[in-house]
């Protein structure tokens, strides 16, 4: 697998992530990583992450950056991630914890609130979205939506200017 950062708006390759031969993945630094491996992130990461050749995500430290999952890749976030989150046809995201961020979701994409988990951010869905734990924020596109029994639709609690600010 070879991995990728920018350099001076260049895509440039650079040293491997180190995944432990149990699939472990320590705290990273820097824009931009391409994962195509099954891996568990923990720890603190800065910086925006790929998911490609069918790479799996276990999230269980911090992701702050966006998260973009190729086809055929799979994410689980089940600690907290903060940044955007893009979802391909045939890409598939679960919540267990907290995203907090806007969420894209393609034709044939699924992005899920777990019960227990919680998304606070705007979604554009033209793939499918599931709610089974919470959400606040806009929804738009022409995708599937689902809320199952139980789950909840937060409302603002108040507004700095025109922006809604949610309360968990």
């Amino acid at each position: 697998m070879v991995d990728f950062n920018y350099v001076d708006g260049e895509l440039v390759e650079i040293e491997p992530v180190d995944v432990t031969e149990d699939g472990m993945l320590s705290g990273f630094d820097g824009p931009y990583r391409v994962i195509g491996a099954a891996v568990h992130l923990t720890g603190t990461h800065n910086g925006s992450v790929h998911l490609d050749d069918g790479a799996s995500l276990t999230l269980t430290g911090t992701h702050n950056g966006s998260l973009h999952v190729a086809t055929g890749c799979t994410a689980a976030i089940t600690t907290s991630h903060n940044g955007s989150v893009h979802v391909d046809a045939g890409g598939t995201v679960r919540v267990t914890g907290a995203q907090s961020g806007s969420v894209h979701i393609q034709p044939g994409g699924l992005f899920r609130v777990e019960q227990g988990g919680r998304h606070g951010g705007s979604v554009h869905n033209d793939g499918r979205y599931e709610l089974a734990g919470e959400r606040g924020g806009s929804l738009n596109g022409g995708g599937a939506y689902l809320e199952e029994p139980g789950s909840r639709v937060r409302q603002p609690k108040r507004y700095i200017g025109d922006s809604p600010v949610y309360e968990w």
